[in-house]
């Protein structure tokens, strides 16, 4: 079963949900970032939250884009 990602885009902050473990597209900024392994050297994508729920991950992954007034 693959699992879900919540990613935070190092360029522009926001947070998209992904299954990919090599890359990583912005949607928003539709900048891609590579996902490092432990060992390497790079810009690296911040992964905030992982499950294997798809619908877990959108509710997380919409919450993080709330304004930090509005989170609970």
């Amino acid at each position: 079963m693959k699992t879900h990602k919540v990613i935070m885009c190092k360029y522009c902050g926001r947070h998209s949900v992904t299954q990919s473990s090599i890359t990583f597209k912005c949607s928003y900024c539709n900048k891609t970032c590579k996902m490092l392994k432990e060992n390497e050297a790079g810009i690296a994508v911040n992964i905030k939250y992982q499950t294997d729920s798809g619908s877990m991950a959108s509710k997380v992954c919409a919450e993080l884009n709330l304004p930090k007034e509005l989170r609970k």
